[in-house]
């Protein structure tokens, strides 16, 4: 029995070049069934850092969800239509962590992916 392989997603930043140079965002992950993925965020004190999150490879994907699951200690996050979310950096560098929650489908497949923020804010 063959097993349908879900896509890697991956977030992608916001195309403003000034934004490029104040936040970069690594990470990836699939959905699938309540797995937990690291994500890391690098960002200028006081920055914002704009992310919507698209298919890699152009999967037949739909987004269904985005959760904020633990919101930062230090940061804001906004949480808009269609997976999309600003994170704004606090005013003196440090760290920060923040949850999300992204659920979806790819080719009819339900899955979740549980995607664990590390900030550093320089």
């Amino acid at each position: 029995m063959l097993r349908a392989m879900l896509v890697v997603l991956a977030v992608v930043l916001s195309a403003h070049d000034a934004q490029a140079e104040m936040c970069s965002r690594v990470g990836t992950y699939k959905l699938t069934h309540d797995a937990d993925w690291p994500m890391y965020i690098s960002i200028k004190a006081g920055a914002t850092c704009e992310a919507t999150f698209g298919s890699f490879g152009g999967a037949n994907l739909t987004f269904k969800r985005l959760l904020l699951v633990t919101p930062p200690a230090r940061g804001k996050i906004k949480l808009r239509e269609g997976g999309y979310y600003i994170y704004t950096a606090p005013s003196s560098q440090g760290s920060d962590k923040f949850t999300l929650r992204v659920c979806g489908s790819q080719n009819n497949s339900p899955g979740c992916a549980t995607l664990n923020y590390s900030v550093t804010v320089k």
